[in-house]
């Protein structure tokens, strides 16, 4: 939406209302998702209280919080219920007695918005090298996920492609080193994120050893938006082209399907989804 927002080619009352709105929503996270009783800084990062929230629904990342298929999609269910008592906010309720999970791409935007809409609030910038510090596992090369069960904060040990998507927070700077190393280890082809033909939500080891949403071999538009993103922002220039190629022959042979598998040319789920659009803002990137 910032992005949407910073060309000038749209309506100008439209970017007006567009930015409003984006100070809304983090004005909303501040009160309601930073649980407070946590240890720094993790009491100044927001969580999800639902797997649901994430856009990447049943994550295996989330098996270590909310336990694995077929028990995660029932107790997302169960998990509703007692969600709705608290309004699905923080604020005033205390420690819930469920889990709750510090989505690293939920981070990554929360981060990143605060910094374009607050440049000069040097709590931003301190927040995110806090996080850096509690988060990236250096011999991994990648950012670990986290969640919170009372006022105890818990490592998963489960890696998807959300552990590189807080690389893109760190595009220079005293981290960029690090980061950049990530990206070339995890994010290129041939690489763990990136063995078929297109990159994939999980590892290879993973990958094709589940036909479920986000637990195969399913490669999404808004992912690989992410990751030409973080290729552009650390210097892969060759390689964001060569993503968009590869993007452009599944569109061709599968049309602008809801996922498509990252080792096979087929496309899955709805036949026409919209957030194909997405390869317009990649061309204008790789133009630009």
């Amino acid at each position: 939406a910032l992005d949407a927002a910073d060309d000038y080619s749209i309506n100008k009352g439209s970017r007006k209302r567009l930015l409003k709105a984006v100070d809304r929503k983090l004005a909303w996270i501040d009160a309601n998702r930073l649980p407070v009783y946590a240890p720094a800084p993790w009491d100044r990062l927001p969580v999800i209280m639902h797997p649901l929230e994430s856009g990447t629904d049943f994550s295996p990342s989330f098996d270590e919080a909310w336990e694995a298929p077929p028990l995660l999609p029932l107790k997302a269910v169960t998990l509703l219920k007692r969600i709705k008592k608290s309004r699905w906010a923080l604020a005033g309720g205390g420690m819930p007695g469920f889990p709750l999970v510090y989505d690293l791409t939920y981070i990554t935007f929360y981060l990143m918005a605060r910094m374009k809409r607050r440049p000069a609030e040097h709590e931003s910038c301190a927040l995110i090298k806090e996080f850096y510090h509690a988060s990236f596992d250096k011999k991994a090369l990648l950012f670990r996920q986290y969640r919170l069960k009372g006022a105890n904060v818990f490592r998963t040990e489960t890696v998807t492609l959300s552990s590189m998507i807080p690389c893109l927070l760190f595009p220079k700077g005293e981290f960029q080193k690090h980061c950049r190393e990530a990206v070339e280890r995890h994010c290129l082809p041939g690489k763990t994120f990136w063995r078929g033909d297109l990159p994939s939500f999980n590892p290879e080891s993973r990958s094709q050893k589940s036909p479920l949403l986000w637990r195969g071999s399913c490669s999404w538009m808004n992912m690989n938006y992410l990751v030409m993103k973080l290729l552009l922002a650390h210097g892969f220039m060759r390689e964001a082209g060569l993503l968009f190629q590869c993007l452009w022959e599944y569109l061709d042979a599968c049309g602008p399907r809801e996922y498509y598998d990252a080792f096979t040319k087929r496309g899955g789920g709805a036949e026409v989804f919209s957030w194909n659009g997405l390869m317009l803002a990649m061309e204008k990137e790789l133009e630009g």
